[in-house]
């Protein structure tokens, strides 16, 4: 639901309290009428009221949620042999995260996955894809762009070793520094030679926005932006943002059911 939409129905709760708050105070200078009986009869009225804003709220998120999961089936690209992919790859369900470098709740959510890969061993895969936000650029670009460059010198083990450095090396919203991406690379044994030419030529920058643009069509609008999907069945569900392991789980086993 729409930050708008909530906001909306905020206004109108406090609205009609006003409203009933200022017939409150002139049913109490009213003779004609015993000040309990209005009063609670305003309150049943108020509560009404909520409920029924609640049970609006709840409908259009429905709604919505709706829209996002038939949105995701339709756009949502699968995994191809470009994805670099962590675990099983036959596993019965995939997780597709879409995430900033720099964006401090992807650094936050990387470690939840891992949670969900060391519980789900064997069950579930994650895919990891770039969406580098424009105020994290020019940084969260040029991390996305050195992870492809260390998967193609190094490998699938190597892209995923290097993306677990870069989040537990930055501070997030630009904290890292440029220079620093080819001794991380070094680090984890990658030539450096290799890697700078790599880097240099900026052979990657359409894929990083290819992932980007892909991203969006899918229903991404912020970092991280995940989806969850059964490679059985077909059926997707998004994650929206960087929610914590207790509550992916339930989604993630009644996929798995």
């Amino acid at each position: 639901m729409s930050n708008q939409s909530n906001n909306g129905i905020i206004v109108s709760v406090v609205f009609a309290g006003l409203l009933i708050a200022g017939a409150l105070v002139y049913s109490s200078t009213q003779k004609s009428a015993p000040a309990e009986i209005s009063q609670e009869s305003l309150k049943q009225a108020i509560e009404t009221y909520a409920q029924e804003q609640e049970t609006a709220a709840r409908a259009a998120q429905e709604e919505q949620h709706k829209h996002q999961q038939e949105n995701a089936k339709k756009n949502l690209k699968l995994v191809g042999e470009d994805d670099y992919v962590r675990g099983n790859t036959e596993a019965p369900i995939t997780i597709i995260e879409y995430s900033d470098f720099e964006c401090p709740y992807c650094k936050r959510f990387h470690n939840t996955m891992k949670q969900v890969m060391e519980n789900y061993e064997g069950q579930v895969n994650w895919v990891y894809r770039h969406f580098p936000l424009a105020f994290h650029d020019p940084i969260a670009t040029q991390e996305a762009e050195a992870t492809e460059c260390v998967g193609e010198l190094g490998g699938n083990d190597k892209f995923w070793e290097y993306a677990d450095l870069v989040y537990e090396t930055t501070k997030s919203n630009k904290g890292l520094a440029e220079d620093q991406l080819p001794v991380l690379a070094k680090q984890i044994g990658i030539d450096q030679a290799a890697f700078n030419e790599c880097y240099d030529s900026g052979k990657y920058a359409s894929k990083v926005k290819q992932q980007l643009a892909d991203g969006s069509k899918a229903g991404v609008s912020g970092t991280p932006g995940s989806f969850i999907v059964n490679n059985q069945t077909g059926d997707i569900v998004m994650i929206p943002g960087a929610l914590p392991f207790e509550q992916i789980k339930p989604q993630i086993d009644a996929m798995l059911n």
